[in-house]
């Protein structure tokens, strides 16, 4: 059986040099470590984790200075990430339709951006949603190469557990950037009362929890690694701090999707009863949890969302409302950094009206760019619809198959969060739609990089991972 810890570094321990071109020849190339790419990735969720330093200093200075690493980080992603594309040749590797979604979509967000200086939008707005809209972009490359996708999901672990201790460590801890509607976390009969949302641990670490959801899936699948328990007990922890903490209703929804998927994928009659237990035990760990106070304030959210007028109580008044305010700037967007008044709050002067999304995070795409980012977006998802049975043995493939449809659910009830602390979670999410966007391979097969990219190249066999000797293709179906 190949696993994906075997499916990962197949081509550092199979493939053999060639005679002519040995330094330059896509097999060589694709033997040399990802070790820059997986840097700029780390230098990335560095700079998100440890966000909460220098906003919580007391050092104006320091506070401004803090800020500078935002563009810093997207520059050292960027070289890294685009050397590591140009000298893997990574792009022979994309299926044509795939490669030219990412073109249209790079061209797209540059025109987006224009525009948005022209309309004079927020100039913090424009870099925010610039770098991260960019770097989703490098993501769907970078996903085509699985190394890339294994150590990060490595890394991304490790992140996860850090903000799960420290969640725990902060909650009770004020933010001083606290959300403009932290003082109704004290007030009851609204929709933030006694949720922790003013702590440090909201503020910061929140957005580290979701990651949760896609590493139970890869822990789940892959059980001969040291990561497998950590990731498995992942889902554990978002619960503790999704609905433990935040109260977070639609936390048990997603972990319930994670869990039919992991039910669902390909594996033996013993572990899907082994799931059906654990989740029968978890079930009665929450009852009991219920009849306590914080658990009378989660199932009285759940009877009924808000009993207070301040802000728009449902999405669907929302949307409704969005259109109109809109008129026709939802058919091609405002550009990056567009925002739009959304009336959340009684006072018509409240800057918390002048919002910059919306809670279907779908549409959010429409706020700024409009219909044709609407548009490629969807058709990356869509990519997906249809199973590849030649990349039936591909783990990533068949993680990406069960997260990808969670994701797009999960946009169709929560607004899209463009802050660098979700660039993690957002950017595994697009490392994995890339493996809908590779070359299909020969079925039962792993292929890494050929001579000329298309023909030539090493078949690895499923079955034997480690001694399938060198065969030829006669041909690859190209998109």
């Amino acid at each position: 059986m190949i696993t994906i810890e075997n499916h990962a570094i197949l081509a550092n321990d199979c493939c053999q040099p060639i005679e002519s071109n040995e330094d330059e020849s896509p097999v060589n190339l694709l033997n040399r470590s990802p070790r820059k790419v997986c840097f700029g990735i780390l230098f990335y969720v560095i700079v998100a984790f440890c966000e909460v330093l220098w906003k919580s200093s007391q050092n104006a200075f320091f506070q401004q200075a803090g800020y500078f690493l935002y563009p810093i980080s997207f520059i050292v992603f960027c070289l890294f990430s685009l050397s590591h594309i140009i000298s893997h040749k990574l792009y022979l590797l994309c299926k044509r339709g795939h490669l030219v979604r990412v073109v249209l979509l790079t061209l797209l967000l540059t025109m987006l951006l224009c525009y948005g200086l022209l309309r004079g939008n927020s100039m913090v707005l424009i870099i925010r949603e610039l770098i991260f809209l960019y770097s989703l972009a490098i993501f769907l490359i970078l996903g085509v190469d699985e190394r890339v996708t294994h150590f990060t999901m490595k890394f991304l672990t490790v992140v996860f557990w850090a903000a799960f201790i420290l969640s725990l460590l902060t909650f009770n801890i004020r933010s001083p950037e606290s959300d403009i509607f932290a003082a109704a976390s004290m007030e009851k009969g609204y929709g933030l009362y006694d949720r922790h949302v003013d702590s440090i641990a909201y503020a910061f670490f929140r957005p580290f929890i979701d990651l949760a959801l896609p590493l139970f899936i890869r822990g789940w699948l892959e059980r001969t690694n040291r990561w497998h328990y950590l990731q498995i007990l992942s889902l554990v922890g978002y619960l503790v701090i999704n609905v433990g903490l935040y109260k977070f209703r639609g936390a048990l929804v997603f972990s319930a999707l994670v869990a039919i998927a992991a039910l669902v994928m390909p594996s033996g009659i013993a572990r899907k009863i082994k799931l059906i237990c654990i989740t029968l035990i978890v079930i009665l760990l929450a009852s009991s949890w219920l009849v306590t106070k914080e658990g009378d304030v989660f199932t009285g959210r759940v009877k009924e969302f808000d009993k207070s007028n301040k802000v728009v109580g449902y999405r669907s008044p929302e949307v409704v409302y969005y259109f109109r305010i809109m008129d026709n700037d939802w058919l091609w967007g405002r550009g990056l950094g567009g925002t739009f008044f959304a009336r959340w709050s009684l006072k018509a002067n409240d800057p918390v009206n002048i919002r910059s999304g919306v809670h279907v995070g779908w549409l959010s795409f429409t706020l700024f760019g409009g219909l044709p980012l609407l548009l490629i977006m969807l058709t990356f998802f869509a990519a997906g619809i249809k199973k590849d049975k030649r990349k039936r043995r591909d783990p990533y493939y068949i993680i990406a198959r069960l997260w990808v449809p969670i994701v797009f659910v999960d946009w169709l009830v929560n607004p899209l969060e463009l802050g660098l602390a979700y660039l993690p979670v957002y950017g595994l999410t697009f490392l994995l739609l890339a493996q809908f966007g590779k070359r299909p391979v020969s079925e039962g097969s792993a292929f890494e990089h050929s001579q000329d990219g298309v023909h030539g190249g090493r078949l690895l066999e499923a079955s034997q991972p480690f001694t399938t000797g060198p065969m030829n293709i006669e041909s690859m179906q190209v998109d």
